[in-house]
């Protein structure tokens, strides 16, 4: 976790701005944009000369695309309450708080992984030829964990996609987050994402949730994944769904924890 406070500037090199979440932000927290402000300064004379004059100056709104524009998206986010520097310590305390605006700043080690999607994305949703997900490890989980205990998780941070919404108000038992992102947003044969084609598809084995002993990034690349270098990127992401179906190797066991689906308002390196 940085030192750094959540609101103050973003890192140098921003990499990813979500402009489709900025817009909306921007919108619910009174934040303009695209608007010209005009400010006026007074200019005063000296050696016996005397007066004031007026000097009117015009600047251009901040567009959705400039990073100039983040810090006061996050700062307001902050004192609405809505940003948090941990993520949550079950999918319980997510979805049963007000899980339509929780965010989270961390700055994390991640990897990306570039996923193809070669048309593959569901009827109503558009996206890229690919996906970056950066996958973000557990954090260490503590010796007293007993096994019923799934209060660490995944973070699958999807670059491009903002637009999917998951239908229901609570997480479905065999559908993980990474399955969100592996199956149902790359698989041609889910056509639609109402209530009813989720149901249907909790019948079917989830091949990305806690019942397989490869780490997350390994199941990504077996459906064609590529995964970049793993660095530090600092980042306030929006959850979208969390589940307690994931695990991976840890020690020599398995280790079964949470997941969380997250879109990025931004990403910095």
């Amino acid at each position: 976790m940085s030192t750094r406070s959540p609101g103050s500037n973003p890192a140098s090199s921003v990499r990813v701005i979500n402009r489709r979440l900025v817009e909306s932000l921007a919108r619910a927290l009174n934040i303009p944009l695209e608007e010209s402000v005009s400010t006026e300064s007074e200019i005063g004379f000296s050696k016996g000369i005397t007066g004031k004059v007026k000097r009117i100056r015009s600047d251009a709104g901040l567009s959705s695309d400039d990073p100039r524009v983040l810090p006061e998206i996050v700062t307001a986010l902050r004192e609405s309450g809505q940003l948090n520097v941990n993520r949550p310590d079950a999918p319980e305390e997510f979805w049963r708080g007000e899980h339509d605006g929780w965010y989270v700043y961390e700055r994390v080690l991640a990897t990306p992984v570039v996923l193809p999607l070669k048309d593959r994305l569901p009827v109503g949703i558009t996206g890229p030829d690919a996906l970056t997900v950066w996958v973000v490890d557990p954090p260490e989980p503590t010796q007293s964990r007993d096994e019923w205990c799934f209060s660490t998780s995944f973070v699958f941070i999807v670059e491009e996609l903002g637009q999917f919404r998951w239908p229901i108000a609570w997480f479905i038992s065999g559908i993980s987050a990474l399955r969100i992102v592996a199956e149902v947003l790359t698989d041609p044969r889910q056509h639609t994402m109402s209530q009813e084609s989720i149901f249907k598809l909790r019948d079917s084995p989830d091949r990305f949730g806690r019942w397989q002993e490869d780490h997350p990034i390994e199941r990504l690349r077996e459906i064609g994944g590529v995964a970049g270098r793993t660095r530090i990127i600092e980042t306030v992401y929006k959850i979208e769904y969390m589940t307690d179906e994931q695990s991976y190797p840890y020690n020599g066991q398995q280790l079964r924890v949470s997941d969380i689906l997250g879109y990025p308002l931004y990403i910095a390196e």
